[in-house]
């Protein structure tokens, strides 16, 4: 998952430097970038819930 993320964030690099508040959804979770091109990810939480997994609420 985490390869996957990361060429996500190669091929929307400039996108994420040139647009404030761009974000992917990733594999991983939701990927940003600070001005700094600090990469920032907030995972998506996830449940079983009679056998599917579903997002937390």
């Amino acid at each position: 998952a985490m390869g996957v993320d990361a060429w996500s964030l190669a091929n929307h690099f400039s996108q994420m430097r040139q647009v404030q508040g761009f974000e992917i959804n990733g594999n991983t979770g939701s990927l940003t970038a600070n001005p700094d091109c600090v990469i920032n990810r907030k995972l998506s939480w996830l449940q079983y819930q009679q056998g599917q997994v579903v997002p937390a609420s």
